[in-house]
């Protein structure tokens, strides 16, 4: 039995099969944008959604291609935020004849933490940066806790990133200690009630791919994992160095690298900014990039 899940987020669409448990068909496209004007106006662009429709119908086309029998949409933070949400949603329905399921943080992070669930052994964090909002779950002492960070790429990108950007200056060093300075402070506030909470190994969710695909442009000197189907891993100086490579190569090289979702290499530079703040507070030794997402908690 095949299902599909189309995953609604801030400023991109990810859409998934499954055979069973098992990920046989996976895409991105980081260039539909629906949620990107939410902070400034409280609103999904409109365009957008008219990018959104066109795309969740080539999703629908390709599943019945597939043989996929069960489809579930999902919403996120953009969603959840934007006073016509309904609107886009009513859409949806009157073209696809196909609900969308708006969840909550609470459940995308224990979605996060069902999708982590016997995959690994001992502590753990395990964090997901998306355009409007980042997920983090520790795995401590077989307990798991779950912490939101009320913001991703998109508000350090509008806030810190984005005049610099429009000029091609991709490693405006006062740009971006602004944001890290911001960053820190956010996550303090974040953990402040676990003040002790520390953890070695931390996982990036959704940034394996692009990560091994710029290998060669960053000449990033990862090592081999010891963790199943997680084929590499950095020290935390290694991580920072790749990180801080990425700036100097500048996001139009980055993106013309990686042809198959050019969109998504400004969410990705921003993105491993969040984490490294993550990495930081929880005193993380080794650095997992990953692939798991929460929608792979929603498969039985």
């Amino acid at each position: 039995m095949r299902t599909s899940i189309i995953d609604i987020g801030t400023k991109s669409i990810k859409h998934y099969i499954f055979e069973g448990k098992k990920e046989v068909f996976f895409r991105r496209e980081s260039s539909i944008k629906i949620g990107e004007d939410v902070l400034k106006t409280n609103l999904l662009d409109e365009k957008g959604i008219t990018r959104a429709l066109d795309y969740i119908k080539g999703c629908l086309d390709i599943n019945n291609k597939e043989g996929v029998s069960t489809t579930k949409i999902i919403g996120t933070d953009a969603l959840r935020k934007a006073e016509n949400s309904s609107h886009f949603i009513d859409k949806l329905k009157e073209e696809t004849d196909i609900d969308i399921r708006i969840i909550t943080h609470e459940e995308e992070g224990k979605l996060l933490g069902k999708a982590y669930a016997g995959l690994v052994d001992g502590d753990f964090a395990a964090a997901n940066v998306g355009g409007g909002s980042t997920e983090v779950i520790v795995f401590k002492n077989n307990e798991m806790k779950h912490f939101l960070l009320p913001l991703g790429v998109n508000k350090i990108n509008q806030e810190f990133l984005k005049e610099s950007y429009e000029q091609d200056d991709f490693n405006n060093k006062e740009a971006w200690g602004n944001a890290q300075e911001f960053l820190r402070k956010q996550v303090d506030a974040v953990f402040n009630s676990h003040p002790d909470l520390k953890v070695d190994s931390i996982f990036l969710t959704g940034v394996l791919a692009f990560t091994l695909k710029q290998k060669e442009l960053t000449r990033a000197d990862f090592e081999e994992s010891d963790v199943k189907e997680h084929p590499i891993k950095f020290s935390v100086q290694k991580y920072k160095e790749y990180k801080e490579g990425l700036k100097d190569i500048g996001v139009k090289n980055l993106a013309a690298n990686y042809p198959v979702d050019p969109g998504y290499a400004n969410n990705f530079v921003i993105g491993l900014e969040v984490y490294s703040s993550i990495v930081d507070r929880l005193d993380s030794k080794i650095i997992y990039p990953d692939e798991i997402q929460y929608v792979h908690g929603l498969i039985e």
